[in-house]
């Protein structure tokens, strides 16, 4: 009997040993880390004007992409996005977006749109 308690507090130990264990990809829930990354989107989303259900609705689909090993990207992600919606872009020539005036701003599908961006700069996370 000694033995089977034995076992039973050994596997008890490495099964809370690793919180993640029935996470992506094993599961769909995400992983500690996919949760700070999604509450860390989710600050800077609401910062940059997305209302709080728009932002959880972009960082789900982040969640999605990274799972995927799409390497598309969102403006939103991006260091060099200016403002709180109305968004500029400050490397508008490396990225080839027109930004001809001091007023112009990036049309909200464009910033909201995963793509491939030669002057996407990443921000943490």
């Amino acid at each position: 009997m000694p033995e089977i308690a034995a076992r039973t507090v050994a596997a008890s130990d490495t099964t809370t040993a690793d919180p993640d264990r029935w996470c992506w990809p094993r599961g769909m829930a995400m992983s500690g880390q996919e949760i700070d990354t999604f509450t860390a989107r989710l600050v800077r989303f609401t910062g940059k004007g997305l209302t709080l259900a728009d932002a959880e609705q972009q960082a789900d689909r982040l969640t999605a992409r990274d799972r995927e090993g799409d390497d598309r990207r969102l403006c939103l992600e991006c260091a060099h996005l200016q403002g709180i919606g109305p968004w500029g872009c400050g490397n508008w020539r490396k990225a080839d977006v027109c930004m001809r005036g001091s007023d112009a701003a990036l049309a909200r599908d464009l910033v909201l749109m995963l793509q491939r961006c030669d002057g996407f700069k990443t921000t943490t996370p």
